[in-house]
């Protein structure tokens, strides 16, 4: 677990990454977040993946168009000749 002087941090591994939790003031909040985190893992766990998911479906629709307004910004911005590089 890292922590630094302001806020605790810590993690919990998933597919090859780390859902990284921080901005708790205090290492009880911190734990108790990581086990609800946990606690419905472990719910997820025991579903079948077809309620697993039409569990998801609405983040995954709100990702969808999350995704698709970020690409529409670039084509945007690539049509009038607009980029993030600088000179």
């Amino acid at each position: 677990m890292e922590t630094d002087d302001r806020r605790k941090k810590t993690g919990i591994p998933n597919f090859g990454g780390n859902l990284v939790l921080s901005g708790y003031d205090t290492e009880r909040d911190l734990n108790k977040a990581k086990k609800d985190i946990e606690r419905m893992l472990m719910i997820l766990s025991a579903e079948s993946v077809y309620n697993i998911i039409k569990f998801l479906a609405p983040y995954r629709a709100e990702m969808a168009k999350r995704e698709q307004l970020e690409y529409n910004d670039l084509t945007e911005r690539a049509k009038n000749g607009k980029t993030n590089q600088k000179p």
